[in-house]
Protein backbone atom coordinates (compact mmCIF):
# COMPACT_ATOMS: atom_id res chain seq x y z
CA UNK A 1 0.00 0.00 0.00
CA UNK A 2 1.58 3.53 -0.91
CA UNK A 3 0.87 6.90 0.58
CA UNK A 4 -2.27 8.50 -0.89
CA UNK A 5 -3.57 12.40 -0.04
CA UNK A 6 -6.08 12.78 2.85
CA UNK A 7 -8.25 14.96 2.04
CA UNK A 8 -9.23 14.83 6.08
CA UNK A 9 -6.09 15.63 7.70
CA UNK A 10 -4.68 17.12 4.74
CA UNK A 11 -1.24 15.04 4.50
CA UNK A 12 0.10 12.13 3.22
CA UNK A 13 -0.90 8.29 4.83
CA UNK A 14 0.05 5.12 3.81
CA UNK A 15 -3.49 4.19 5.74
CA UNK A 16 -5.55 4.91 2.01
CA UNK A 17 -6.59 2.85 -0.23
CA UNK A 18 -8.61 3.48 -3.28
CA UNK A 19 -10.47 6.22 -1.61
CA UNK A 20 -10.73 4.33 1.93
CA UNK A 21 -9.52 4.55 5.32
CA UNK A 22 -8.21 1.51 6.18
CA UNK A 23 -7.87 2.55 10.25
CA UNK A 24 -11.52 3.91 10.14
CA UNK A 25 -12.56 0.59 7.78
CA UNK A 26 -14.80 3.62 5.63
CA UNK A 27 -14.78 5.54 2.75
CA UNK A 28 -12.45 8.90 3.57
CA UNK A 29 -15.96 11.01 2.45
CA UNK A 30 -17.31 9.63 6.05
CA UNK A 31 -14.20 10.23 7.94
CA UNK A 32 -14.03 13.47 10.04
CA UNK A 33 -11.23 12.91 11.68
CA UNK A 34 -8.33 10.37 11.34
CA UNK A 35 -8.98 7.34 13.82
CA UNK A 36 -5.08 7.10 14.18
CA UNK A 37 -4.35 10.25 15.75
CA UNK A 38 -7.56 10.61 17.80
CA UNK A 39 -5.97 7.41 19.28
CA UNK A 40 -3.22 10.01 20.79
CA UNK A 41 -4.96 12.97 21.32
CA UNK A 42 -5.12 14.17 25.00
CA UNK A 43 -5.15 17.51 26.60
CA UNK A 44 -3.64 20.65 25.38
CA UNK A 45 -1.34 23.04 27.44
CA UNK A 46 -3.52 26.35 27.11
CA UNK A 47 -6.89 23.46 28.73
CA UNK A 48 -4.83 22.94 31.37
CA UNK A 49 -3.30 26.23 32.08
CA UNK A 50 -6.84 26.85 32.32
CA UNK A 51 -7.77 24.82 35.15
CA UNK A 52 -4.71 25.67 37.48
CA UNK A 53 -4.19 28.72 40.05
CA UNK A 54 -0.96 29.89 39.51
CA UNK A 55 -0.27 30.08 43.46
CA UNK A 56 -0.13 25.94 43.05
CA UNK A 57 1.59 26.19 40.13
CA UNK A 58 4.71 28.57 42.03
CA UNK A 59 4.28 26.17 45.06
CA UNK A 60 5.23 23.58 42.44
CA UNK A 61 7.65 25.13 40.63
CA UNK A 62 9.75 26.60 43.93
CA UNK A 63 9.54 22.87 44.98
CA UNK A 64 11.19 21.14 42.30
CA UNK A 65 13.69 24.29 41.59
CA UNK A 66 13.95 25.83 45.21
CA UNK A 67 16.62 29.05 43.99
CA UNK A 68 13.13 30.23 41.88
CA UNK A 69 11.37 31.88 44.44
CA UNK A 70 12.81 34.95 43.59
CA UNK A 71 11.40 34.91 40.23
CA UNK A 72 7.71 35.49 41.47
CA UNK A 73 6.78 37.83 39.45
CA UNK A 74 8.45 37.01 35.80
CA UNK A 75 6.59 33.55 36.31
CA UNK A 76 3.51 35.12 37.10
CA UNK A 77 3.27 37.44 34.05
CA UNK A 78 4.19 34.50 31.79
CA UNK A 79 1.56 32.29 33.28
CA UNK A 80 -0.93 35.16 32.30
CA UNK A 81 0.44 35.70 29.50
CA UNK A 82 -0.17 31.72 28.72
CA UNK A 83 -3.76 31.81 29.71
CA UNK A 84 -5.01 34.06 27.60
CA UNK A 85 -2.95 33.06 24.02
CA UNK A 86 -5.50 31.52 21.61
CA UNK A 87 -3.94 28.19 20.56
CA UNK A 88 -3.61 26.97 17.17
CA UNK A 89 -4.53 24.10 15.78
CA UNK A 90 -1.75 21.00 16.49
CA UNK A 91 -1.85 18.12 13.67
CA UNK A 92 -1.07 15.62 16.35
CA UNK A 93 2.41 14.79 14.31
CA UNK A 94 4.00 17.87 16.09
CA UNK A 95 5.63 17.36 19.01
CA UNK A 96 3.98 16.85 22.86
CA UNK A 97 4.92 17.85 25.95
CA UNK A 98 6.61 15.26 28.25
CA UNK A 99 7.55 15.61 31.93
CA UNK A 100 9.70 13.34 33.06
CA UNK A 101 10.97 12.71 37.25
CA UNK A 102 15.17 13.06 37.32
CA UNK A 103 16.66 11.60 40.38
CA UNK A 104 19.97 12.77 40.44
CA UNK A 105 23.13 10.63 42.26
CA UNK A 106 22.43 12.80 45.87
CA UNK A 107 18.80 12.23 46.01
CA UNK A 108 17.47 15.04 44.19
CA UNK A 109 14.81 15.37 42.65
CA UNK A 110 13.35 17.59 39.61
CA UNK A 111 11.75 17.93 36.84
CA UNK A 112 12.54 17.86 32.91
CA UNK A 113 10.21 19.17 30.15
CA UNK A 114 10.62 18.24 26.55
CA UNK A 115 8.91 17.50 23.59
CA UNK A 116 8.51 14.17 21.98
CA UNK A 117 7.46 12.48 19.27
CA UNK A 118 4.36 10.52 19.81
CA UNK A 119 3.24 9.63 16.18
CA UNK A 120 6.29 7.78 15.43
CA UNK A 121 6.53 6.91 18.96
CA UNK A 122 10.85 7.03 19.16
CA UNK A 123 11.70 7.50 22.48
CA UNK A 124 14.10 10.75 21.69
CA UNK A 125 13.14 13.76 23.92
CA UNK A 126 13.69 17.12 21.50
CA UNK A 127 14.55 20.77 23.23
CA UNK A 128 11.45 22.86 23.36
CA UNK A 129 12.81 25.62 25.02
CA UNK A 130 13.29 27.72 21.58
CA UNK A 131 9.89 26.82 20.88
CA UNK A 132 7.72 30.43 20.52
CA UNK A 133 4.85 30.29 23.23
CA UNK A 134 1.97 29.89 21.19
CA UNK A 135 3.30 26.70 20.27
CA UNK A 136 3.18 25.35 23.74
CA UNK A 137 0.50 26.26 24.67
CA UNK A 138 -1.26 24.53 21.41
CA UNK A 139 0.85 21.72 22.16
CA UNK A 140 -1.17 17.92 23.36
CA UNK A 141 0.44 16.31 26.63
CA UNK A 142 1.91 13.01 26.74
CA UNK A 143 -0.49 10.55 28.30
CA UNK A 144 2.23 9.35 30.58
CA UNK A 145 2.76 12.88 31.88
CA UNK A 146 -0.92 13.14 32.53
CA UNK A 147 -0.92 9.53 34.65
CA UNK A 148 2.60 10.48 36.38
CA UNK A 149 2.10 14.53 37.21
CA UNK A 150 -0.77 16.74 38.85
CA UNK A 151 -1.62 19.55 36.24
CA UNK A 152 -0.03 22.51 38.73
CA UNK A 153 3.62 20.01 38.51
CA UNK A 154 3.14 19.51 34.38
CA UNK A 155 2.45 23.42 33.85
CA UNK A 156 5.57 24.29 36.76
CA UNK A 157 7.56 22.40 34.54
CA UNK A 158 7.08 24.00 31.18
CA UNK A 159 7.15 27.19 32.56
CA UNK A 160 10.28 26.20 34.32
CA UNK A 161 11.60 25.25 30.57
CA UNK A 162 10.15 27.81 28.66
CA UNK A 163 11.63 30.58 30.24
CA UNK A 164 15.03 29.35 31.11
CA UNK A 165 16.27 31.84 28.69
CA UNK A 166 14.02 34.79 29.85
CA UNK A 167 10.75 35.97 30.77
CA UNK A 168 10.21 37.56 27.23
CA UNK A 169 9.55 35.67 24.55
CA UNK A 170 12.31 38.47 22.70
CA UNK A 171 14.67 37.71 24.88
CA UNK A 172 13.74 34.25 24.47
CA UNK A 173 14.72 34.40 20.74
CA UNK A 174 17.53 36.72 20.80
CA UNK A 175 19.28 33.58 22.82
CA UNK A 176 18.24 31.17 19.90
CA UNK A 177 19.52 33.47 17.06
CA UNK A 178 22.63 34.09 19.89
CA UNK A 179 23.46 30.39 19.26
CA UNK A 180 22.65 29.76 16.02
CA UNK A 181 25.16 32.61 14.81
CA UNK A 182 28.07 30.79 17.56
CA UNK A 183 27.16 27.71 15.51
CA UNK A 184 27.46 28.97 11.89
CA UNK A 185 30.72 30.94 13.22
CA UNK A 186 32.08 27.53 14.32
CA UNK A 187 31.22 25.58 11.52
CA UNK A 188 32.63 28.42 9.31
CA UNK A 189 36.17 28.39 11.21
CA UNK A 190 36.13 24.03 10.69
CA UNK A 191 35.26 24.72 7.49
CA UNK A 192 38.63 26.27 6.09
Amino acid sequence: MGKHYCKVEKKWCRWLNKGVCVKAKQNLADVNRCPKLTAIETVRLYEVLRNVAFDHVFERLCYWYPDQKSSELGYREVFNKLRYMTPHKHNLTDLFIHVTLVKEDDGTEWVACDGRDVVRKKCINYGIEFEPWNNWVSMFITKETLDNFSYEDIVAACLYEMTFFGFEEQQIEDKANELIKSVEEYKAQNNK
